[in-house]
């Protein structure tokens, strides 16, 4: 692993530490009284594809159990496709601005060749 993707894995570590936040907070309280509350980290994967034909640079984001969850654009973090729930979004947008730096030298990597199988950060 290079200097740039241990960066973006200590920084995917954050995403995935926000978005169990946002699951902690959003998930549905109970009526009888004192709750005891545990933040769980669900999987997180972050990944960029070697197709070289991609023209917007973008990163795909899973989250949970599943694949291919939504992609969002590196130069401003719009969604671009996807699934994920939308309570995601702010978080995805704000990190990506935070780590586009390092987003898009990983982009360039990827579609110049230099890193031909892609680019694919696990956190269980």
């Amino acid at each position: 692993m290079n200097t740039q993707q241990t960066e973006l894995m200590e920084a995917a570590r954050s995403l995935q530490d926000s978005l169990a936040t946002i699951d902690l907070m959003s998930r549905p309280s109970s009526s009888s009284g004192i709750e005891f509350l545990v933040k769980k980290l669900e999987p997180l994967q972050i990944r960029m594809d070697g197709d070289r034909n991609h023209g917007r640079a973008h990163v795909h984001i899973n989250y949970l159990k599943q694949y291919h969850v939504a992609s969002y654009a590196i130069d401003d973090g719009t969604r671009l496709a996807g699934n994920l729930s939308s309570k995601y979004d702010r978080v995805i947008k704000t990190w990506i601005a935070d780590n586009r730096k390092v987003l898009l030298e990983l982009w360039h990597k990827v579609q110049s060749g230099e890193s031909p199988e892609g680019l694919a950060l696990k956190l269980k």
